[in-house]
């Protein structure tokens, strides 16, 4: 199901409705056939709880939902994190690397010392 809407995003720039509620009614389903009704009760839950936290920005459009992406152009970085983990271990400067605010917080708190 998760290729299935990969696919439908990358062709079309949208997942549809049908897609999602049957992935919802489907997870539901196999938690039920996993676990009982203790599955069945916990993904209800998961439910009520994903569409509690989100519905209302749906409603108010400001979460999306329009049936559309948007996609922006973005500079890429050739930075890995391993590369960040070793130029901190070795006491190196990561300015350019990472926010100055991260940078700070790894030397201050010696994380990768």
């Amino acid at each position: 199901m998760a290729i299935a809407a990969g696919w439908t995003d990358f062709r079309s720039r949208r997942i549809p409705n049908w897609l999602t509620v049957s992935g919802l009614l489907a997870g539901i389903a196999v938690n039920t056939a996993l676990f009982g009704w203790a599955g069945l009760k916990a993904g209800l839950l998961g439910v009520v709880v994903g569409l509690g936290l989100l519905l209302p920005f749906v409603l108010l459009r400001s979460l999306g939902a329009e049936g559309r992406a948007t996609m922006l152009e973005m500079p890429q970085f050739g930075v890995s994190s391993s590369a960040v983990r070793e130029r901190a271990a070795a006491g190196r400067p990561l300015r350019y690397l990472v926010p100055e605010p991260v940078a700070r917080f790894i030397e201050e708190k010696g994380i990768y010392a």
